[in-house]
């Protein structure tokens, strides 16, 4: 990025970066957050592979995977519809929710960005782990039906995502914990888990630990969440978490695969092609370039 052109961008704030082209964005954010030029005719580490991934792999297919409701048909197609968690609807706008004829527990889930999530266990209302209510959840859910994922950080594959909202089931784990099951996120290149991120106490206090597919601590974490210092035990379904995420990641040079392991079972999540928007810092860095090296891009 020249020089002049960083300037105005930093100058602008992020509701006018629309005004610049999806490479100019991606090229100043990367720079914002590592504090170099992002190499794009020389890609190494994984996060510069993931702005590649953004602006050069074009895959139809990644747009039905991260569409939070469409996905759902692409898991059935794969042999997975098991893993589906529980539908109550889906809807266009918010005047569509009947709200008292839901359960007293539910998740309301944006289809077309990340972490726009409602959740509501008997009858208390969270949106990112605050206490709200009802009516600050409909003007969110409204906020976020008219937000784009695409013109926030440049990622493609939800740039023609039909804005909805689906409502599913509250997962409850009955293992005495935080109620919250664990999150496993999986990363997979070129069609097979190499590591899996674990996410732990979600509802309460998150943290987070790294392990192979071997169930092998690494010594790593993101910025994220906070480290999980205690060892967390393999789930019980870890072999059949390993053969789900394989079929699901198969047909992509990389995505993460999310699961949750419900008492036992696996529940599938979501699949996220660009985690962090390509922009998480590792520690200790050499992760970076350690799966940057896997991901190979057709250059």
């Amino acid at each position: 990025m020249k020089p002049a052109k960083y300037f105005l961008y930093r100058c602008l704030s992020r509701k006018m970066h629309y005004l610049f082209s999806d490479k100019t964005v991606i090229e100043g954010m990367f720079r914002e957050v590592f504090g170099r030029e992002l190499d794009l005719a020389n890609p190494v580490t994984f996060n510069e592979k993931l702005q590649w991934m953004k602006l050069y792999d074009r895959d139809p297919l990644k747009v039905q995977c991260a569409d939070k409701y469409a996905v759902r048909e692409y898991v059935r197609q794969k042999g997975f519809g098991h893993i589906l968690n529980e539908l109550y609807d889906v809807y266009e706008t918010v005047g569509e929710i009947d709200f008292d004829s839901l359960p007293d527990s539910y998740v309301l889930k944006a289809t077309h960005g990340s972490g726009w999530n409602v959740l509501v266990k008997d009858g208390l209302v969270t949106i990112g782990r605050q206490t709200r209510d009802l009516k600050t959840a409909r003007s969110r859910l409204k906020k976020w039906l008219r937000k784009s994922q695409y013109i926030r950080y440049r990622e493609w594959c939800y740039k023609d995502i039909q804005p909805r909202i689906v409502c599913e089931k509250y997962l409850e784990s009955g293992d005495g914990s935080d109620g919250a099951p664990a999150d496993y996120k999986i990363y997979c290149f070129h069609g097979k888990p190499k590591a899996i991120q674990v996410i732990v106490g979600r509802s309460v206090s998150p943290q987070q630990a790294f392990y192979d597919v071997h169930w092998q601590k690494i010594d790593l974490i993101s910025v994220t969440y906070p480290p999980c210092h205690r060892e967390i035990e393999a789930p019980g379904c870890l072999k059949e978490m390993l053969e789900i995420s394989t079929a699901l990641s198969s047909e992509f040079l990389y995505v993460r695969v999310d699961l949750y392991d419900l008492d036992g079972k696996p529940i599938f999540g979501e699949m996220s092609f660009y985690p962090g928007s390509g922009l998480l810092q590792f520690t200790p860095t050499c992760y970076d370039i350690e799966f940057g090296k896997i991901l190979k891009l057709p250059l």
